[in-house]
Formats: C-alpha cells, structure tokens, sequence
C-alpha cells in the first residue's frame, strides 16, 4: 500500500502469477491480507493507500472473481477510508460488471 511506484509491484505480482501454472492461490492471499490490514483500526489509510489499492482493484489481468471479492469486501467494510473507494469510478464499474 505505501508503494510510491505500484508500476513495479504490478510488475512483481504478474511475474508471481504468470508461472507455468497461473497462482490465483497467491493473488487469493495477496487480496485477503491487503483488506484485512486496511482494515486494522490502528492503520490510519491516506491517499497514496487508497490510489494503490484502486490501482490493485483495476489491474485486469488480475481474475475478475477475486478483485469483484475484494471490491465487496470493501463496501461491508467499517473503515471509513476504504468505504471512499466505492465512490471512485473505476470501483463502481467494477461493482457493477
């Protein structure tokens, strides 16, 4: 989340997930503990937090079924902070698809 270039952590993750065989299990854990940590009442979310999180959301490679979770995720979510996303373009049409 505090990634100042996501550009590379894109790039690390699609390496990750385009093995021979495609590790959905690895993005499954990847999306489970980036929501469950935003979701800590002792992280305080900022802006580049949020950009990176929505820049995760909409990485299309990624299965739409895991990223349509964690956008789910996120609207039943407590924290302020992440219930901002849902009004960003991007994750409404993701909602909506």
């Amino acid at each position: 989340l505090q990634a100042s270039d996501f550009a590379a952590v894109e790039n690390r993750l699609k390496k990750l997930y385009e093995q021979e065989t495609q590790r959905v299990d690895l993005l499954s854990v990847i999306c489970t503990r980036l929501i469950h940590y935003a979701q800590r009442p002792d992280i305080q979310l900022n802006s580049l937090h949020l950009e990176n999180l929505e820049r995760f959301l909409t990485i299309e490679w990624i299965p739409g079924d895991l990223r349509f979770a964690m956008a789910q995720e996120l609207v039943q979510s407590d924290a302020a902070a992440l219930r901002q996303l849902i009004g960003r373009p991007a994750i409404g049409k993701l909602l909506l698809q």
